[in-house]
């Protein structure tokens, strides 16, 4: 990723969590492009043509706006005003949806895994479940977007949203991949190191087909 000063200016390259590129930016097109980037060059240069970046904070009003989510739970764990039971069947609504997706317990090593299968299978869940309300009322995509815009930020247009959503309509949402790897817990915060040999294999994989 790239390091920049206080003022913008670029510092250097480093090795370091490729979330963080987001926040040497302005937290709104600058970071999404720098974000961008970072990603393209972790993907051995693989162009993307457009990205969107969605504050969390959005997560209770999107998830309420497509009926809510229904999740088995992965863990038992409380939160705010939320309590989980691991393997319970529940519709999360509003907060609960928040605090399903952003609960880590910091003094525990690998929480940071945890949350990131919650947060697969309720993205997984939600477009299911996007997909299923866009087929009924395509209108319901331009209703989402009102009650989320303010927390959104994309270059995408309002129009090209709504013909991508429209042209998914009859594709199958896939997995989301994991890249694999290792977990260093010798410090005080953990370090995921990828396995270079599967992630590119990965790579390959799913975005290019042989040539005969």
């Amino acid at each position: 990723m790239s390091i920049y000063d206080k003022d913008g200016n670029f510092v250097k390259k480093a090795m370091a969590q490729i979330c963080l590129q987001h926040g040497y930016g302005d937290g709104m097109e600058l970071s999404n492009e720098r974000t961008k980037a970072a990603i393209s060059k972790l993907f051995y240069n693989l162009p993307i043509h457009s990205v969107t970046s969605v504050n969390m904070g959005a997560i209770g009003q999107l998830n309420d706006a497509i009926g809510g989510v229904t999740v088995e739970t992965l863990e038992s764990f409380s939160f705010n005003d939320s309590t989980f039971v691991q393997g319970e069947t529940v519709t999360l609504n509003g907060n609960s949806a928040y605090d399903y997706t952003k609960y880590r317990d910091t003094s525990q090593h690998y929480t940071a895994l945890k949350r990131l299968e919650r947060q697969k299978q309720y993205l997984s869940k939600a477009v299911e479940q996007g997909m299923d309300a866009v087929k009924r009322d395509v209108g319901v995509l331009v209703d989402i977007y009102d009650i989320v815009k303010d927390y959104v930020v994309t270059d995408l247009t309002i129009d090209e949203m709504t013909y991508i959503a429209t042209e998914s309509l009859d594709y199958s949402f896939g997995q989301i991949y994991s890249p694999a790897g290792t977990v260093d817990t010798s410090r005080t915060f953990e370090r995921y190191y990828l396995d270079d040999e599967a992630f590119e294999k990965m790579i390959i994989d799913i975005f290019y087909e042989k040539v005969n």
